[in-house]
């Protein structure tokens, strides 16, 4: 089931990266992380995929969760912090309904470090104290595997 959602998250961030969401097509740097399945707990899910913009501010990000509530990569903001890495930050909103109505919603920021190709997440459900947290390492997804990709042939 992971392999299917990972397969899955890889084709529809591989479509947004190759159409650009709209916009003309550029060279973006991709990445896939798996995370520790010892560490990972919650609702932080590998693998996660996430594409840097050229202008280095913003990112397109993929887990199980966002492709099982929202279909599609979804936004980041990215900011670089002192030491070199970079802060990921995105929340989804909507993933449900807590008993007294109100929408349940997941705040996360990871902090990756692209010389050692690490990455560490932390998610927080809003509304509750616990917060979880995964490290794992990330590999870079190049454009000509996101151009074979064969799921990417069936959207």
């Amino acid at each position: 089931m992971v392999k299917l959602f990972g397969r899955a998250c890889l084709s529809l961030l591989g479509a947004t990266v190759l159409l650009g969401l709209g916009s003309p097509v550029v060279a973006k740097t991709g990445y896939l992380c798996e995370f520790d399945n010892l560490r990972a707990r919650g609702f932080i899910l590998s693998p996660f995929v996430f594409v840097l913009a050229e202008d280095g501010a913003s990112a397109t990000v993929m887990d199980p969760l966002i492709l099982g509530e929202k279909e599609k990569p979804i936004a980041a903001k990215v900011r670089k912090k002192s030491n070199g890495a970079l802060q990921i930050s995105w929340s989804v909103n909507g993933i449900g309904t807590m008993s007294r109505g109100a929408d349940i919603s997941v705040s996360y920021t990871s902090t990756f470090d692209a010389g050692k190709n690490t990455i560490r997440t932390r998610g927080k459900l809003a509304g509750l104290p616990q917060i979880e947290n995964a490290k794992g390492a990330c590999r870079v997804l190049d454009e000509k595997w996101i151009a074979g990709n064969k799921w990417l042939k069936k959207s």
